[in-house]
């Protein structure tokens, strides 16, 4: 019984150094009505909580994360008040900044496989400017780090275009800000493309300001 005990717990060590990801959980969902971000009409919440500390990364993530290399990742909650499923088009959300001196940009989301590839690729620091744009499906090497890397960007992420009848959906939407997380402070999340299912009856656009959320 001793020696089966040992080998259990010299099992369990071991895979806890291996797999790490194993041991990490992601952080209890918030009340969305209670965030600093959000809005709500027609019977439905859209509420955002951009991630700005490292440590939050870090506990998601492990070492390498997106922050390292420039990346927001945005929690992102919708609330259905209503009897009736609605549909979100995630591909057309934007997050609309205005960098000092610049005009306005709209920022598409990342796919996990995008954000994996910038972040094993920068290997810079957040706070450096590395302008570059980056090209949808088109990353660095496949590898066991990349594939770790990845799916834990894709378990974590806004997965559902479907919310339910008196239900709250959430995940993250990742976004490149070349390390300028100060731009938060004056970018709004916008949701242009939203319906009733069934009935295809269209929602008004939701544009939500983040200024509150940035420090």
């Amino acid at each position: 019984m001793r020696t089966k005990l040992l080998a259990l717990l010299l099992a369990s060590a071991f895979l806890s150094l291996t797999f790490p990801s194993l041991a990490q959980e992601a952080p209890p969902a918030k009340d969305p009505g209670k965030l600093a971000a959000h809005d709500d009409h027609q019977g439905l919440l859209v509420a955002v909580d951009p991630l700005l500390k490292p440590e939050d990364y870090k506990a998601r993530f492990g070492n390498k994360t997106p922050y390292v290399a420039g990346i927001v990742a945005i929690d992102a909650y919708f609330r259905n008040d209503t009897g009736t499923p609605i549909q979100i088009d995630l591909d057309v959300i934007r997050l609309t900044v205005t960098p000092p001196g610049e005009q306005q940009q709209d920022l598409s989301p990342l796919s996990a496989r995008d954000a994996t590839a910038i972040t094993l690729g920068s290997g810079k620091d957040p706070t450096k400017s590395r302008r570059k744009l980056p090209i949808p499906g088109m990353g660095g090497g496949e590898g066991k780090e990349f594939d770790e890397l990845q799916g834990k960007l894709r378990s974590a992420a806004l997965a559902s275009d479907i919310l339910p009848p008196h239900a709250t959906v959430h995940g993250l939407l990742y976004f490149d800000l070349d390390g300028h997380f100060e731009w938060i402070n004056s970018s709004r999340f916008y949701v242009p493309d939203l319906k009733e299912m069934g009935s295809g009856k269209a929602l008004l656009f939701f544009d939500v300001p983040l200024a509150t959320t940035g420090s």
